[in-house]
């Protein structure tokens, strides 16, 4: 079965799974002074379209405005801002987005587990199964509540969208009118 390889182009396309084409990640990387030369067309585009759906689910509850029914990917979007009030037309797939997608590539292709899988327990950090008497053993990275890798070039790049991780922490809470 071929890969069917379908760059956003700002229309919202229905199966659209990468925020670049192969000829912009290209285009990208060289700016940025990567190097793509030891993978082929293929692995670019399937790396393309991992990374765009990783991007996705890691910034999901992050991104602003909404999410166009019926477009494969969570952008473009509508009423969408930066976090100084600028607005993103309903059109573009923010250049914060694209350059996150190359540089989620380079850590997929780096070995970087961007798509971990998460126990109760936290990140599975080493597994062991012994078969005669039967025996399993299994490491967590942390003891209590389920945590994904957090990637700071990825949070740096996208913070104009996001807030980045602190902005949870900035949160103000304001009381409007009271009681008299």
């Amino acid at each position: 079965m071929a890969i069917v390889f379908t760059p956003e182009t700002g229309e919202g396309i229905a199966d659209a799974n990468s925020y670049l084409s192969l000829i912009d990640f290209k285009d990208t990387s060289d700016a940025y002074g990567k190097d793509y030369s030891a993978y082929t067309d293929t692995e670019i585009e399937i790396g393309l379209m991992q990374s765009s759906t990783f991007l996705d689910s890691y910034f999901i509850s992050r991104y602003p405005g909404t999410r166009n029914m019926g477009q494969g990917l969570e952008w473009p979007r509508t009423d969408a801002v930066y976090l100084n009030g600028e607005e993103i037309l309903d059109n573009v797939v923010p250049k914060e987005v694209k350059l996150a997608l190359m540089e989620s590539f380079y850590l997929l292709k780096s070995g970087a587990d961007i798509q971990p899988v998460i126990q109760g327990n936290g990140i599975l950090k080493e597994e062991r199964v012994k078969v005669d008497v039967v025996e399993e053993q299994k490491k967590y990275n942390s003891s209590s509540t389920p945590k994904r890798a957090t990637y700071t070039i990825l949070e740096d790049i996208m913070v104009r969208l996001t807030g980045g991780l602190s902005s949870i922490a900035n949160l103000k809470i304001m009381r409007v009118g009271g009681f008299t």
